[in-house]
């Protein structure tokens, strides 16, 4: 599954930041050094009991329905990644980056999973202000100070340090691009198999929950809540 690739690239237009610095070494972090390499996950146990929905709000026994989740899963669904300055390894920014990302099912076992380019663009333009503040705030303890880096800045790129973070801020949306990733799911009870990789899956109504080591992997986070948007 490319779901931790995915995340990965989006992450580094702003992981970048604490690697920035005019190409500096010295402003070089451990949290700049992304994993993007595709680890499997075992097969084994989730975190959570193995339920799935039927029509009523009551989760049914899935070892009684082992198939109910291929009645239910297909369509699109979605769900809000929000990040802020210590997850993205960047104290200084105090903004929230929001990630809509989208995952389509299709009855043939296939899957695709997309994001929303223009709402992670607008989302940069609405932490602009934060995204400067961080890029100088790193820039000033790269180089000792603030006149000392003004001085750098402006021998290197010509420009102060406000117009070099505002130009790179800028640029984060134009590097934007992330392909849609697809590949092949599968169900067994309260499993879901993204290409091989376990997935804990529960549906009820309209809403879908995944949870497991791969997501704790992938985001950072115990568990994901999706809506549907489309059948």
């Amino acid at each position: 599954m490319k779901i931790k690739k995915l995340i990965a690239v989006l992450l580094s237009l702003v992981m970048v930041l604490a690697l920035a610095a005019c190409g500096n070494d010295d402003a070089k972090t451990d949290g700049g050094n992304e994993d993007t390499s595709t680890t499997t996950v075992p097969v084994g146990d989730t975190t959570a009991p193995p339920t799935v929905p039927n029509d009523s709000t009551e989760p049914v026994d899935s070892t009684e329905a082992p198939s109910i989740m291929f009645d239910y899963l297909p369509g699109s669904w979605t769900t809000a990644l929000s990040y802020n300055g210590e997850d993205l390894g960047v104290p200084a920014f105090t903004g929230t980056l929001e990630i809509a990302l989208v995952a389509t099912f299709a009855k043939d076992g296939t899957y695709s999973l997309s994001v929303d380019e223009d709402a992670f663009s607008a989302n940069i333009d609405s932490n602009k202000d934060a995204l400067v503040a961080a890029m100088l705030q790193l820039l000033y303890d790269t180089y000792g100070g603030e006149a000392e880096a003004e001085k750098q800045v402006q021998d290197s790129m010509a420009m102060s340090c406000t117009e070099y973070a505002q130009a790179y801020v800028d640029a984060l949306k134009d590097e934007l691009t992330i392909d849609e990733e697809k590949g092949t799911w599968s169900a067994e009870g309260s499993n879901m198999y993204l290409d091989g990789e376990i997935i804990g899956a529960n549906i009820k109504a309209e809403v879908m929950l995944w949870w497991g080591e791969l997501i704790e992997e992938a985001f950072g986070v115990e568990e994901l809540t999706f809506t549907r948007i489309a059948a």
